[in-house]
């Protein structure tokens, strides 16, 4: 094995203990590198103190600093392994000695760290809570069961004195609250019934009971309100408290609790909150629980774990492809052929910045190739184009116009197949005077805002009303020939562990179809498409996709198992809406909606798709249509909402980017239900500020 001469250590305590804490000079100082069977230790109390890396591999002790076969780092492990249950590190060692290769462990000899304590612990402050905590500040040395029937079988417990019964679950036991450290002899009462122990569970006395040791609550939810409000790790909080403990002349705290003991006494607080999450990821004004929101703002962020720390397996489910008849990319567009798309845009933008992009203006030869290329894909559009060469006033007016027929997006995303678009064109097509009925004009804004703007500057000539139709036969036609998903809803996958949306349940599986596979090279450069670029990172997870409705409220993550795509907004709206929202605000919906279309359109012909304000200057290509700014009726929305809580996600990002997957999600949820209760209180005053 490669020896590793210099590595930069962060889990190293202070060294220097003083004269006041000479007990510590003889202790052995023993981390795990997280997620590895590395130890990182030294013995404290040397003239020259260095750390060494013990790798335990097979069973076998190997140092990673030093050259020589045995050295102190390896007689440090031995040491400790020989001391057994004894030793403050019994725990970490019998993990990393009875792990498999795979990483997980041997179910037969197993240690998992035992908790007594089972009752749910409230989130909320209250009363009772408040006089809990205040009562830690005494020490409790005998701790007698706190049950009065078994909690297996509901049976009456063992009448009797604990303690001259020498009921004896645990004779010194560690309990540890902010200000102190003190042992307690912990007591138990058998059930005559079942016969199993009723050891004393602790919520009590706001203790946790973790078997050998008791930690108080208000350590625990000291690290709750960092967690929730702070940057700080649980193993910075750690190296506080241990400072603030020897502050207060606790001179063992390190070897009474170990950083080990932390985590697993959190872990546990954690799963026993008494939090309803249902509760939390639903929005009232948008439905409450199980009521998916009308309208979402979704997208992702870099907040992720480590690949290595999932178990990857293939996806064996949606075997069977649908066809849904969905329609193809060349009958969506007006203008198929791409290199007169991109001569009518630089037509429109007539040498102009156009979305920060500028593009050169057309030379003779190019205007005639553009002009016989339209002439062939319509007669409306070419008879436009030379309505605007006899007045070139009229050019800035159908820029717009202009701009999304060139574009590679659907047709349907400018002209919506809906009734309110099909009524405003049938009373253009009978000469409706649109500017002199203000129903119909604000109709016509919130519906078709490209055609509002000619008609607003009295524009809207005989080509542009004879185009009309045509754009609105091809809008219809992506969804004709749409076929309904008609597969079995008996067979819905509801579990996913790297999904969590709990008021939204799935509703069906994401499904497979034909157009997943991936797209050629060419085939991207024929689409012309805007295009969601990302770096990525070496070893973690690309990141999670939220979900919020209008009114800031979360409604879950999907964690991304690869870059960010449309695939991931498009499963999660499949698979947990019984009917596909109405909007549907995203920094690349315009790539979404393609994606959309190309699988099934029949869910999503209803669904309208908006770019977000803060990205629509990066998107150069698509239709101007995506753009929300043009739509009144969506002018109240904040479609930052979802940057803004993405924002606050990149505080917990050092805390939650090396753990497990299952305590992301648990923290992960912990966090942005935390959030969403914060922003109803805002509005309901629903609970005390935690």
């Amino acid at each position: 094995m490669r020896k590793i001469k210099t590595i930069r250590l962060w889990h190293v305590p202070p060294l220097d203990f003083g004269d006041d804490h000479q007990y510590s000079v003889g202790r052995d100082i023993v981390y795990q590198i997280p997620n590895t069977h590395i130890v990182c230790c030294c013995e404290a109390g040397g003239v020259n103190v260095r750390f060494g890396l013990v790798s335990v591999e097979k069973n076998k002790l190997s140092c990673l600093t030093c050259s020589f076969s045995t050295c102190c780092h390896t007689k440090i492990m031995k040491r400790i392994i020989g001391e057994g249950p004894n030793s403050p590190y019994h725990e970490m060692i019998y993990v990393m000695f009875h792990e498999d290769a795979s990483g997980s462990l041997d179910k037969r000899t197993a240690y998992k760290q035992k908790v007594i304590s089972f009752k749910k612990i409230p989130f909320f402050r209250s009363d009772g809570l408040a006089e809990g905590l205040r009562k830690l500040s005494q020490q409790h040395t005998i701790l007698l069961p706190d049950l009065e029937r078994c909690s297996h079988c509901n049976e009456t417990l063992m009448e009797g004195d604990p303690i001259a019964e020498n009921w004896i679950a645990n004779e010194h036991a560690a309990v540890i609250t902010n200000t102190s450290v003190y042992y307690s002899t912990v007591y138990y009462r058998p059930c005559p019934s079942c016969g199993s122990l009723s050891i004393f569970e602790g919520q009590s006395k706001c203790l946790l009971n973790l078997g050998t040791y008791l930690v108080g609550y208000d350590v625990l939810r000291s690290y709750l309100h960092s967690f929730l409000h702070g940057r700080r790790p649980l193993y910075t909080f750690y190296q506080t408290f241990c400072d603030v403990q020897m502050d207060y002349g606790n001179a063992t705290i390190q070897y009474d609790f170990s950083y080990q003991r932390l985590r697993n006494a959190w872990i546990a607080f954690l799963n026993l909150l008494d939090i309803n999450f249902n509760e939390g990821f639903s929005c009232p004004d948008c439905g409450g629980d199980n009521q998916p929101p009308e309208t979402i703002i979704c997208d992702g962020t870099t907040l992720s774990f480590q690949r290595r720390m999932w178990d990857w397996k293939e996806d064996e489910n949606d075997r069977e492809v649908l066809n849904l008849s969905a329609s193809s990319f060349s009958d969506r567009v007006f203008i198929q052929d791409p290199s007169i798309r991109k001569l009518l845009q630089r037509y429109a933008s007539n040498g102009e910045l156009i979305r920060g992009k500028k593009f050169k203006k057309l030379k003779e030869e190019e205007k005639k190739k553009l002009f016989t290329g339209v002439q062939m894909v319509s007669t409306n559009l070419y008879s436009l184009l030379l309505e605007i060469e006899g007045d070139f006033s009229l050019h800035d007016i159908y820029r717009n116009l202009l701009l999304s027929l060139a574009s590679p997006s659907p047709v349907c995303s400018s002209i919506r197949p809906k009734k309110e678009v099909q009524l405003i064109l049938k009373a253009i097509n009978e000469g409706a005077k649109i500017k002199e009925n203000p129903k119909l004009m604000r109709s016509l804004h919130q519906e078709i805002p490209i055609i509002f703007e000619i008609c607003e500057k009295s524009a809207l000539c005989e080509n542009v009303k004879n185009l009309l139709p045509e754009l609105w036969t091809i809008a219809v036609q992506s969804f004709v020939d749409a076929t309904e998903d008609s597969s079995n809803k008996e067979d819905v996958i509801h579990f996913d562990e790297l999904s969590y949306f709990p008021s939204l349940e799935k509703y069906r599986n994401r499904g497979r179809f034909e157009k997943d596979k991936h797209l050629r090279q060419k085939d991207k450069e024929q689409y012309d498409i805007c295009q969601k670029k990302y770096l990525g990172h070496p070893s973690l997870l690309p990141g999670i996709f939220t979900l919020f409705c209008p009114h800031g409220i979360c409604y879950g993550f999907q964690v991304m198992e690869s870059n960010e795509s449309p695939n991931v907004p498009f499963t999660i709206m499949r698979s947990r809406f019984k009917k596909a929202p109405k909007h549907v605000i995203y920094d690349n919906a315009c790539k979404l909606q393609d994606y959309c279309l190309n699988r099934d359109p029949c869910f999503f012909q209803h669904t309208e798709f908006y770019v977000d304000r803060l990205h629509w200057d990066n998107h150069t290509s698509c239709s101007i249509s995506y753009n929300l700014s043009l739509y009144p009726q969506l002018s109240d929305i904040n479609s930052q909402v979802n940057e803004q809580a993405n924002a606050g996600l990149k505080r917990i990002k050092a805390q939650l980017s090396y753990m497990t997957a299952n305590n992301f999600m648990n923290h992960c949820s912990l966090y942005l239900w935390y959030k969403n209760m914060k922003i109803k209180e805002q509005h309901d005053n629903i609970f005390d500020t935690v």
